[in-house]
């Protein structure tokens, strides 16, 4: 099983997920290490971490373009196969319908409403993969008490 956390840049995903994998043991895996081999430079090579963010982004967007599997096979790469992964910084629609096993994978959306950074490419396709869950949750089976928690919480 992996445990996905996803959400905006700056949500808390990466810090949620290190207390994950150290409070239960999970291996942890960050999407956006990816880039940060390829991407040379540092917040302090810019004037702001806004023009940090946009520069990586633009690069992000730019080498996906050519490597379009980049994120994924960097992740799969990186799988130990073990019972228990959690990954965080997905948000590519596609990286996401490629990592995703519905059947046996868990995400965790994390809603962080003030967040000063402003919506990039990479947020708007977080709307994508929250309807893609939606959709997936109708195929999945019905709860089989009803205590059991919802498939997709968003927090």
């Amino acid at each position: 099983m992996k445990f996905i956390v996803i959400g905006q840049s700056q949500s808390g995903k990466t810090t949620l997920a290190q207390h994950i994998a150290q409070t239960y043991g999970f291996q942890h895996i960050s999407a956006s290490d990816w880039v940060k081999q390829v991407w040379q430079l540092s917040v302090e090579d810019f004037a702001s971490r806004e023009d940090y963010i946009k520069a990586i982004t633009e690069y992000s967007l730019e080498y996906l373009r050519k490597y379009p599997n980049a994120c994924i096979d960097y992740i799969r790469d990186r799988l130990d196969y073990s019972d228990k992964t959690v990954i965080d910084g997905i948000r590519n629609p596609h990286d996401f319908v490629n990592l995703f096993d519905w059947r046996s994978d868990r995400c965790l959306y994390l809603n962080y409403q003030c967040n000063p950074i402003p919506t990039n490419s990479f947020e708007r396709g977080l709307s994508v993969i929250q309807t893609y869950l939606h959709l997936v949750a109708r195929k999945s089976p019905a709860p089989k008490a009803s205590g059991d928690r919802p498939r997709f919480p968003s927090i």
